[in-house]
């Protein structure tokens, strides 16, 4: 008997009304459709059942992979369960508790799958639970932006110095100093657009957006060289050593942004002599951030 075609099922499913319980076969395909699901999701059953199940993903979800992370999850494991959004006739969103069933024959060869889901807010322990997090994910926002912005001032200030020093020495200045200095400013404005791009992706959190991490080899040489040249008026207490070609797969901004802060921070309440090192420690790359204050 092919999915969908058990009378048993479909007198069960329709009995249910209060949530969505439907039937997919093997390729993922909608086989039925009962009355708990077009309230779920507003789609009659001759618009929906053959269409594939990913149609209730939003496509943001669609475009992640996720449908078929759900059914592979559930192939593997029997059944998956999970919460997230899915997307209605209307064009609005509703969070969706899923529970997803692998049905196997006597052979255990996959004959389809069985969803169940309902609103998830319609729990009130699961609005609580989602409500905590969005508070959660509030206060993290709110940190990052803090941050963010509090270290906009760094290279700013590092710029100003430089260009200072450039317009009051200019005469004076031989030409590798001044090589120096130039090269500093360029670290400073590539550190100032770092932070201007964190705040442009901070900015997409208030639309749903994430952070993204961009994972690729990062120079930790010139990740340390440009994070040091963001305190010129410290540069003289700060050593560092580095092997040189380390690179490390890392986000470069991440990477960039965490070493200021353990650096800001030495010098903010450590003591001199301050000293940051890099190593390469069992396939991982190890950087470390000294002083010799109290803590």
């Amino acid at each position: 008997m092919e999915v969908g075609q058990e009378p048993r099922f479909a007198a069960l499913a329709e009995a249910v009304g209060g949530c969505a319980l439907f039937l997919l076969d093997a390729t993922g395909q909608i086989a039925t459709w009962n009355l708990g699901a077009r309230h779920l999701v507003g789609w009659d059953a001759a618009e929906i059942v053959g269409r594939h199940f990913s149609a209730l993903y939003t496509r943001a979800d669609q475009a992640a992979g996720l449908p078929k992370q759900h059914l592979d999850a559930a192939i593997k494991r029997s059944t998956f369960e999970g919460d997230g959004w899915w997307a209605r006739k209307q064009g609005d969103r509703r969070w969706t508790a899923l529970v997803l069933i692998a049905l196997r024959d006597s052979e255990r060869r996959l004959l389809g799958f069985a969803v169940v889901a309902r609103d998830a807010f319609a729990d009130p322990d699961r609005l609580a639970k989602a409500n905590e997090e969005l508070v959660r994910a509030d206060a993290l926002r709110t940190q990052f932006l803090a941050a963010t912005t509090h270290e906009l001032a760094a290279p700013v200030t590092a710029i100003g110095g430089l260009a200072r020093m450039l317009d009051e020495s200019a005469g004076s200045l031989d030409t590798e100093t001044q090589q120096r200095v130039v090269r500093a400013l360029r670290l400073q404005a590539v550190g100032l657009d770092r932070r201007v791009r964190d705040l442009v992706t901070a900015s997409s959190l208030d639309a749903g957006g994430t952070v993204p991490v961009r994972i690729e080899p990062v120079g930790v040489e010139e990740v340390i060289a440009s994070v040091i040249a963001g305190f010129p008026d410290q540069v003289r207490d700060i050593s560092w050593s580095c092997p040189a070609g380390l690179h490390a797969s890392a986000d470069g901004d991440r990477m960039h942004q965490i070493l200021t802060n353990y650096l800001r921070n030495a010098l903010r309440y450590g003591a001199a002599p301050f000293t940051v090192t890099a190593t390469a420690v069992e396939g991982w790359v190890e950087i470390r951030v000294c002083d010799r204050g109290p803590g």
